[in-house]
């Protein structure tokens, strides 16, 4: 239930308020966070495009006792790839060492200019305390999102090959 409160909170209300509240500092960090997320995120949506296949092959061959497994599977498996995916991302986001490399890769040159007296450039650890509520919000969405895909994709793909069933029937009789 949180995990679609987190897709439904990422998806409307997110984006409003990173237009309206996020300083530029703060944008450049969620934007870092971004560049290393969505590669993570389109990894584990390779593996469930993998078992959308499968289950289309499955319909075109008319396997339907097969069918109904491979269903459960990728439902299972959705659910647990987004959730592995999940707590990936959380283990580096609470190792603050891996986490500072991720978000800011010139934190060493930056950090000297800060010394210097800067004020303009956010340090790794502000950047790391107002970034990770983002990142574990994002992560968190990728669970009902990789299993809801995975389950309308599936029916969607159930409907449409028994419709073009139905009208190469009926064509077959009217000739």
């Amino acid at each position: 239930m949180l995990a679609i409160l987190a897709v439904v909170f990422e998806a409307t209300i997110m984006p409003k308020q990173i237009q309206t509240n996020l300083s530029p500092p703060d944008r450049a960090a969620q934007l870092a966070m971004a560049s290393f997320l969505e590669p993570v995120r389109e990894i584990f949506a390779f593996l469930e495009d993998a078992m959308i296949i499968k289950v289309g092959y499955a319909i075109a061959a008319g396997r339907y006792r097969e069918l109904n497994a491979l269903l459960h599977i990728s439902i299972i498996g959705g659910a647990m790839c987004g959730l592995v995916a999940f707590a990936a991302m959380a283990i580096i986001a609470f190792n603050d060492a891996s986490a500072n490399v991720l978000l800011n890769p010139s934190a060493v040159p930056n950090q000297r200019i800060i010394d210097s007296g800067c004020s303009l450039i956010p340090t790794a650890a502000q950047i790391l305390m107002k970034a990770r509520p983002y990142w574990l919000l994002i992560s968190a969405s990728w669970i009902p999102q990789v299993t809801t895909v995975t389950t309308v994709t599936t029916v969607t793909t159930v409907t449409t090959v028994t419709t073009v069933t139905v009208t190469t029937v009926t064509v077959t009789t009217t000739m």
